[in-house]
């Protein structure tokens, strides 16, 4: 099961009945590919420019000052 001496588990109990399972920390590096990947996938079927990433990214700071 490979378990660690770090490994963290949450426990639930009902009854005659005690379920103990693993928690997982995220791996962000791998999340963080498949969502840009997405996004690449719908940005390249779109009309979004760089251009307009950049409008963008200025207008958000220019309302956050």
């Amino acid at each position: 099961m490979d378990i660690k001496t770090s490994d963290k588990f949450m426990v639930f109990g009902k009854k005659d009945t005690i379920l103990i399972k693993r928690i997982r920390e995220p791996d962000i590096e791998k999340s963080f590919k498949e969502m840009a990947d997405s996004l690449e996938k719908v940005i390249a079927k779109s009309d979004f420019t760089r251009k307009d990433l950049e409008t963008l990214i200025e207008e958000t700071r220019k309302s956050q000052r």
